[in-house]
């Protein structure tokens, strides 16, 4: 911080360096967006992740309730390996009604 010099012959404190008040709003306005949709992708990938583990409880069924749905064993485990952002019943859906 450096000393500044005024006309009238009083000194003090240079606020030069200091943030004004407009881009301390703007730089919070910033971090809140980034957080928000931060917590938002937190909130998707968790409810991703619910439904996938429901989606899981088909493994235990056995080959002929399975076979009663339309799909195999294998169709079963090939979409529960999908990736969570897509759903796996939708394209387990998908191959049963191309069977």
């Amino acid at each position: 911080m450096s000393i500044q010099y005024f006309p009238n012959g009083g000194c003090g404190p240079s606020n030069k360096w200091l943030p004004q008040p407009s881009a301390l709003i703007s730089l919070m306005y910033f971090l809140r967006r980034g957080f928000d949709a931060f917590r938002k992708h937190r909130e998707l990938r968790k409810s991703w992740r619910i439904s996938r583990q429901a989606f899981q409880n088909m493994l235990y069924l056995n080959d002929r309730i399975l076979e009663d749905i339309g799909v195999t064993r294998a169709d079963v485990l090939w979409a529960y390996r999908l990736p969570l952002r897509e759903n796996a019943a939708l394209e387990l859906r998908k191959i049963s009604r191309m069977k």
